[in-house]
């Protein structure tokens, strides 16, 4: 049994964290320095582009697509645009702001940032991997695929292995892979810890904690990255666009998928704009290979749907929404593992 695991912004929204369509419009509430420096100029960008695809007749407006342009360097005739730095700033602030270690005030402008050795996580996101590792065999392979930047799915696998609890700890993809600073469980004294779970986080776009150096990734135990300007991140692009140090990621997600018996997608509406994504699931799952999949989202109906059509011949089940959906999966994945 091989289970492959996709999660979207509504999984990391059952945590607090906003969808890809409220990224943008909400402004964290962080030290006025940073209001002006950061928060302000992605803000004015955010309206004014909102304010031109409805001058388009593009009513919806989606966080990732602003995104996309503003990587693209596609708004450079207007008079001022933030820099790329700065909105990944914003980004950290508005996903991982309320987590950061601050100290004493809350609008301290030098957090540590996000700690993913921290178990921090919600109850839903707990009785989720519970109702997962409880119910598949001990010896089924999982992988886990996110397009997340965050680091709610590191928290709820675990830094390390910990049998009791069941959680089978996670690497990016190469097992033994060192971070970089210090842990914070169970207290602040481990020093660039290894990353020696069984489970595979690829993590198709980035994330807060990765940095980019000479060309290769490197992994930090926290969220400095994203607070420092250069996480390494990007929003939903096109094949050739796609940066070199992610290929790797997305070359081992391809082989996952490939293998995949059991998939479960949780939290990701499948959007049109992220084409490669959706290339990425209909070349590379098998209705021969894959024996059933299901959907949770609020609308899995409709989502279970779209996914059958990606990928014709594929058996989705839709499971509802969270937190509904726990029961179900593991009803249905008690008789898959039987």
């Amino acid at each position: 049994m091989h289970v492959t695991v996709v999660l979207g912004a509504g999984f990391s929204k059952q945590a607090g964290s906003p969808l890809a369509h409220e990224l943008f419009d909400q402004r964290p509430p962080v030290h006025r320095k940073w209001v002006s420096e950061i928060v302000l100029p992605v803000s004015n960008a955010w309206e004014r582009w909102k304010s031109d695809r409805v001058a388009k007749g593009v009513l919806k407006a989606q966080g990732e697509e602003f995104l996309a342009d503003l990587y693209r360097r596609n708004l450079e005739e207007w008079p001022v645009v933030p820099s790329w730095a700065k909105v990944v700033k914003f980004i950290g602030l508005r996903l991982a702001w309320e987590h950061a270690d601050r100290g004493a005030s809350p609008y301290d402008g030098r957090p540590w940032g996000d700690d993913i050795t921290s178990a921090r996580t919600c109850s839903t996101h707990e009785a989720f991997w519970n109702a997962l590792f409880k119910t598949i065999p001990r010896d089924a392979e999982t992988c886990v695929i996110t397009t997340n930047y965050d680091i709610w799915a590191e928290r709820g696998l675990r830094l390390t292995p910990r049998p009791r609890l069941l959680r089978p700890g996670f690497h990016y993809g190469i097992p033994g892979e060192q971070l970089l600073g210090y842990t914070s469980f169970p207290r602040r004294t481990t020093s660039s810890p290894r990353l020696i779970g069984s489970v595979p986080l690829l993590k198709l776009h980035g994330s807060l904690t990765w940095e980019i150096e000479s060309g290769e990734r490197l992994s930090h135990v926290n969220c400095g990255p994203a607070f420092r300007g250069t996480a390494a991140i990007v929003p939903p692009l096109v094949k050739n666009e796609k940066p070199s140090w992610l290929s790797d990621i997305w070359e081992l997600a391809a082989a996952e998928l490939r293998r995949t018996t059991h998939l479960l997608v949780a939290g990701y509406s499948l959007p049109v704009y992220d084409s490669e994504v959706r290339s990425l699931l209909s070349s590379n799952l098998s209705p021969q290979v894959c024996r059933r999949a299901y959907y949770i989202a609020g609308n899995s109906e409709e989502r279970a749907a779209s996914l059958r059509k990606l990928v014709p011949g594929l058996d989705v089940n839709p499971l509802g929404s969270f937190p509904e959906c726990i029961l179900g999966i593991k009803d249905r994945l008690q008789v898959d593992s039987a």
